[in-house]
This record gives structure tokens, C-alpha cells and sequence, in this order.
């Protein structure tokens, strides 16, 4: 199974570079994916084009916002959402959670300047197969924590 992951806004192939090759360490078969800048539903391309029944997408915040909304449309083995960024628009940007049907992760730290987890744990039931991992401490850059997300995301990954 391959993984495509995306960085966040204004992210570029170093800023994804170590989410990717943790995955490779831990035995995953994992891609980067760039989607440049723009509202995300404009973003979608990278996504739409790989896309598959046995491909997990997912991303950093804006990667992984984006990777859901393609994940909504198209069938794929799983979703990996990684610091999900509600940012004061959390019903917009969930209103299209209820159309994912396959596995979802989301990782966010609890002192996420733009996401509360609070709306967050009342979002995640529009998931319908979505689980929520919060690291306490973490911010919206969890980097400083990289290892640990890497381990939730393994784990997570191991049962698709």
C-alpha cells in the first residue's frame, strides 16, 4: 500500500521530507506530494490523480484538509490527517467529513493555535470511520514531535 503525503500551506518538499521518510523508516511505501498554494478546494489535482482503493492520502494541515476532500470523492484504503486545521471555520471546513467512508486518523496536538480540540472531538462523528489522537503539548507544528505521530500513523497505517 502506497501513502502520499502533503505539507501544509506554503510547505514544500523539506517541510514534508521527514513525515516521509519516518513513514519509509517504519516499513511504508511513501510518497511526497506538493500542491502549491490556493484555496483548497483548488488544490485537489495531485490528489485526484492518485488516488486509489489501495492508496492512503493524507498531509500535514492544508495537506490533509486537502487529502479529505478528495477523500470524500474518490475511494481510497485510508485517510491521514495531521494537524487538521479548523481554524475558526470548523463546520466549512467539515461539512464534507460525512462523505469519507474509509479509515481516518487525525492527529493534533491540544495546544493547536488553530484548531480547539474541543471542536474538534465534536466534529469527529461526521467521520464516520475516524479516530482522533491528541498529543498533549502539541502545537499546530507538531515536528517537535514527529517520532510520536509517526508511531500513531504506523500503527494506524499497519491495520488498512
Amino acid at each position: 500500500m502506497r501513502v502520499y503525503l502533503a505539507p501544509g500551506w506554503r510547505g514544500n518538499q523539506q517541510t514534508i521530507a521527514p513525515w516521509v521518510a519516518g513513514l519509509r523508516a517504519r516499513g511504508f511505501d511513501a510518497e511526497a506530494l506538493l500542491l502549491g498554494t490556493g484555496r483548497a478546494e483548488q488544490r485537489t489535482g495531485a490528489f485526484l490523480e492518485v488516488a486509489e482503493p489501495d492508496v492512503v492520502i493524507g498531509g500535514i494541515s492544508f495537506g490533509g484538509r486537502v487529502a479529505s476532500l478528495v477523500a470524500a470523492e474518490r475511494e481510497v484504503a485510508g485517510l491521514l490527517c495531521i494537524s487538521y486545521p479548523l481554524a475558526g471555520e470548523a463546520d466549512t471546513r467539515t461539512r464534507h467529513w460525512p462523505s469519507i467512508s474509509c479509515p481516518a486518523l487525525v492527529v493534533n496536538g491540544d495546544q493547536d493555535e488553530l484548531t480547539e480540540v474541543a471542536e474538534l472531538r465534536d466534529r469527529l462523528p461526521r467521520l464516520r470511520r475516524g479516530r482522533l489522537e491528541v498529543i498533549a503539548g502539541g502545537t499546530h507544528s507538531l515536528t517537535p514531535e514527529l517520532d510520536q505521530v509517526l508511531d500513531l500513523a504506523a500503527a494506524f497505517l499497519a491495520t488498512l
